[in-house]
C-alpha cells in the first residue's frame, strides 16, 4: 500500500523537510569527489606513491614555490624535481590523503595529511597545503607547504 502523505505524522514531516538537505549534501559530496582539481591531486598522490620525481614535478607550474619547514624556499619546477630526486632516495613509501579541496575560478587548494616511511623504516606524519592554479586548462601546483606532526 503506498504511503499516504495526507496521513503523515511528525516523524514523516521531519523526514520530508530533511530530504532536500540530504539531496544537496549528496550532490555536494559527489561533486567534490569528482572535481578536476581533486582528480589532479589524486594523480599527484599516485606519482608520489610510485616515487616518480619527474612525474611529481610535472604537476608544478614552471614558477612554483615549495616551502619546506625550516628550509629555504625551493623555486621553480626544475629545482622542485631535483629536491624530489634527492628526498626519494631515503623514502620507501609516501602517502597523501586529501581532506579538503575547493576551487574558485582558476585557483584552488587541496589540504590533507601525509605519511612517509623512510628507508630505515621510521615513519613521519604531517599536514600539507597545496595552492593550485589552472594553467592552459590543467591544474598545476603554484605553492606547496607542509608541517610535521610529531606523534
Amino acid at each position: 500500500m503506498p504511503f499516504d502523505f495526507a496521513q503523515r505524522g511528525p516523524r514523516q514531516d521531519q523526514m520530508l523537510r530533511l530530504a532536500p538537505v540530504a539531496a544537496i549534501l549528496l550532490w555536494a559530496s559527489a561533486a567534490a569527489q569528482t572535481s578536476p582539481l581533486l582528480e589532479a591531486a589524486q594523480q599527484y598522490n599516485a606519482a608520489a606513491k610510485a616515487r616518480d620525481a619527474a612525474t611529481l614535478a610535472s604537476f608544478y607550474a614552471d614558477d612554483a614555490m615549495m616551502l619546506p619547514p625550516g628550509e629555504p624556499i625551493i623555486k621553480g619546477r626544475r629545482a622542485i624535481e631535483a629536491a624530489f630526486r634527492e628526498s626519494l632516495v631515503s623514502t620507501l613509501e609516501t602517502a597523501g590523503t586529501p581532506a579538503a579541496s575547493e576551487t574558485s575560478g582558476d585557483l584552488g587548494y587541496v589540504m590533507g595529511t601525509w605519511r612517509i616511511m623512510a628507508t630505515d623504516r621510521s615513519v613521519r606524519y604531517g599536514n600539507y597545503l597545496e595552492v593550485w592554479k589552472r594553467i592552459g586548462g590543467e591544474w598545476k601546483i603554484i605553492l606547496d607547504t607542509w608541517t610535521e606532526d610529531p606523534r
